[in-house]
């Protein structure tokens, strides 16, 4: 059932993702397309040139900001508004509409990253910005594997893209806590979720850097960090941090999930 209720909810979804992305890289061709060709040096042609540029980058940003808009609002209007009635009167458990939310919203949200990767390839690739990057890459890399710690780098980077992952959900859950429990007040409940998702945000923030304070001082950080080689010192330190930032994050995660499941089938607020 949620293979089946996911494919209706992707499908519902891309009429807005599909053309943001057409988008995208329709004005990434068009600035490639400036990029190649040379334009006269007329004042016209550089302020439309600059132009593209401007729109460009708006739209890079836009794409970040709007993916997460349209998640939000897919979600707040069906299950916590009219449409709610018709969505919970389908054969399909409160755990499995939560559910399919959530990866829906993940795979929307990392086609979104790709996406603007793969704008800003286009756009770069084969310029000179795009080759010095990659130069100091491979300068960087060949230093490390050098130096022998290629390997501490690989680990950094394997626990760095998990911390990433964790964190994407931790995003998508917050703020769909933060609806669900303002779904709760009887008036006003957009603002109601506003006001929840500051205060989650403070309460967390705030819970976050006792946690690292305590976590970092604690006798057992010390023995992972300290080392000889002050080189491989930074990144266990890095990856204590990350560990640490994961760990919490992952128990947000579990609170946001079961209080987005108890308020969407025990407490359900449809008026």
């Amino acid at each position: 059932m949620l293979g089946k209720l996911l494919k209706y909810e992707l499908k519902a979804t891309a009429r807005w993702f599909l053309p943001l992305y057409i988008a995208l890289i329709a004005l990434t061709l068009l600035n490639k397309l400036t990029m190649i060709i040379e334009l006269p040096d007329l004042l016209v042609f550089n302020l439309f040139k600059g132009l593209l540029i401007f729109v460009y980058v708006l739209v890079i940003i836009f794409t970040s900001v709007a993916t997460m808009i349209l998640l939000v609002v897919r979600f707040y209007k069906n299950l916590h508004t009219d449409e709610g009635y018709l969505t919970h009167t389908l054969p399909v458990k409160p755990s499995t509409q939560l559910n399919c939310k959530i990866l829906s919203g993940c795979i929307w949200t990392v086609s979104s990253f790709f996406m603007q990767i793969i704008s800003l390839f286009i756009l770069f690739v084969g310029e000179g910005l795009f080759t010095e990057v990659a130069d100091v890459f491979t300068e960087i890399g060949e230093f490390l594997k050098a130096a022998g710690l290629m390997d501490n780098l690989i680990v950094t980077l394997i626990i760095f893209a998990i911390t990433m992952l964790i964190s994407l959900l931790y995003s998508l859950l917050m703020m769909y806590c933060s609806i669900s429990l303002g779904s709760l007040f009887n008036k006003h409940k957009i603002i109601g979720a506003i006001f929840v998702y500051f205060v989650i945000s403070f309460v967390i923030q705030l819970f976050s850097m006792v946690l690292m304070v305590v976590g970092i001082n604690s006798p057992v950080s010390y023995e992972i960090v300290e080392v000889e080689d002050f080189s491989v010192e930074i990144f266990n330190f890095l990856n204590l941090i990350m560990i640490l930032s994961a760990g919490l994050t992952i128990v947000c995660n579990v609170i946001f999930y079961f209080l987005n499941h108890y308020v969407i089938s025990k407490k359900l607020n449809l008026e």
